[in-house]
């Protein structure tokens, strides 16, 4: 469904001459580098809160937990830096009408380590099952 989505929409949001940035008090800072995957992973992450199929809440994530994720799910073509106070937001997904937003909302350089949170849910029951598949028992509830 996403994948459809984006599919119809993409010559519109295909504009490679601007860089993506978001605002902070004073500063502006660059999330992504082309107008294009700034759309593409706003969407994306925006989307993720409006699945039929989700549970809820937000989770917290270890380190070995988002290895597992990356090791069994795709990741997207695009993600965002410096959202909110810094967040780094990156997509994964195993069907097109899934999808997981890993939020690493930690500074690694300043702590040695990430606070890591995940949002994920699914437009289908199937797909729901297909990404839990590889999400049972991941993350802590917040």
């Amino acid at each position: 469904m996403i994948s459809a989505f984006w599919e119809m929409f993409k010559p519109l949001y295909a504009v490679d001459t601007l860089e993506g940035y978001t605002e902070d008090d004073k500063n502006w800072a660059l999330c992504t580098p082309t107008t294009s995957e700034f759309l593409s992973a706003t969407l994306a992450y925006e989307g993720v809160f409006t699945f039929e199929y989700n549970p809820e809440e937000f989770y917290w994530l270890t380190e070995e937990e988002l290895g597992l994720i990356q090791s069994k799910l795709t990741k997207l073509p695009f993600e965002m830096t410096n959202w909110l106070c810094g967040m780094r937001i990156t997509l994964y997904s195993n069907e097109p009408d899934n999808m997981v937003a890993v939020m690493d909302c930690g500074d690694r350089e300043l702590h040695g380590d990430r606070e890591l949170q995940m949002l994920y849910g699914a437009a289908s029951e199937a797909s729901y099952a297909s990404l839990m598949s590889v999400l049972e028992g991941v993350g802590e509830a917040i």
